[in-house]
């Protein structure tokens, strides 16, 4: 089975979901657990959830479950990009993931963007294109 253009456009749309989802796990791993689970055993559910929308201090929590969301469509759109081609081609396909994250964290975070980084990128497009050539070519 050859692989279809169509299933590397949805896993490189994995990519990109998955990418957000991590920004959204990153910033809400400031969120104050401790508080939310001594929210959770001094009050009802639904007073808790409550609070969780409506307290800012419970906002980056929201943003872990916003990432969640994403993780769960990213992983679908995986599904449904296996149904086009070779798991040998459209997997690796999946480390432009690492592209998403380190541009974004760049942008969002202030990460530091290097030359490494940058060799690394090159890397892994290059590695994305010789495994795609070889995927199409069957060699």
């Amino acid at each position: 089975m050859k692989t279809k253009l169509w299933a590397i456009l949805v896993m490189i749309l994995c990519t990109l979901f998955t990418a957000v989802g991590q920004v959204f796990q990153k910033t809400g791993a400031d969120g104050d657990f401790l508080l939310l689970y001594n929210t959770l055993i001094s009050q009802s559910i639904l007073e808790t959830v409550k609070q969780v929308f409506t307290n800012p201090v419970f906002f980056p929590i929201i943003f872990i479950f916003i990432g969640l969301a994403c993780y769960g469509i990213g992983w679908i759109l995986m599904i449904i990009s296996f149904k086009g081609g070779e798991l040998s081609v459209l997997y690796p396909v999946f480390a432009v993931n690492y592209i998403w994250v380190a541009l974004l964290a760049a942008k969002i975070f202030g990460d530091a963007f290097n030359t490494w980084k940058i060799i690394g990128i090159l890397g892994i497009v290059l590695g994305i294109t010789l495994i795609g050539i070889g995927g199409r070519n069957g060699d």
